[in-house]
């Protein structure tokens, strides 16, 4: 094919562009095996919308790996969080998106669900106004989804980080006293569904 004019290969290489963007984008779409949506509780204020896209979920092996690294110290935690694939974003009003290094659901016999997810950054929008119960530098997030599929979500801003090792899940203490940084937690249809 020859190209006769600089419009023509412009739109070519337009075209070609646009390709090279498109397809890893739909291809990672696909990929997903969860996506939440929520809105962010903060002091005053109706609150931000958050948008969790969950790609896959931890291994096993990676659980293993980030329990064993809690039980040491913190810093061995983050070193460990931080070596982890990306397993998915947790998109709020800033303007970068979080990096999701562990993912874990369990479903009860109830169909009730709990998502546990952990970013390697604080999720520093959905703590001002309140003094921080710690100083971690990665967050952890517990989301209860209940039988009627609506949920809320509270995070390690609050709340200390422990490890469940019977369940082999990190986890938050006194999940049931720590106050709400997610309502009206919801589910979008994926494939992965």
């Amino acid at each position: 094919m020859k190209l006769n004019s600089s419009f023509q290969r412009g739109a070519v290489l337009t075209l070609m562009l646009v390709g090279m963007i498109a397809v890893p984008v739909l291809m990672h779409a696909q990929a997903m095996v969860d996506r939440l949506t929520a809105t962010s509780v903060t002091g005053a204020g109706p609150g931000d919308p958050v948008r969790i896209n969950i790609i896959q979920w931890s291994t096993d092996a990676q659980r293993t790996q980030l329990l064993a690294a809690l039980a040491k110290t913190d810093k061995d935690f983050v070193t460990a969080l931080q070596g982890m694939p990306t397993l998915g974003y947790i998109w709020t009003s800033e303007t970068a998106g979080y990096l999701m290094k562990y993912a874990v659901k369990t479903t009860a016999a109830d169909g009730s669900e709990r998502i546990l997810i952990a970013t390697e950054r604080r999720l520093s929008a959905w703590d001002k106004g309140a003094k921080p119960a710690n100083d971690y530098p990665f967050s952890l997030i517990e989301i209860r989804i209940d039988a009627k599929k609506v949920g809320e979500g509270k995070a390690s801003v609050a709340s200390k980080v422990i490890a469940e090792q019977q369940a082999k899940l990190l986890a938050l203490e006194n999940y049931a006293t720590a106050p709400v940084v997610l309502k009206d937690v919801k589910r979008v249809a994926t494939s992965g569904n």
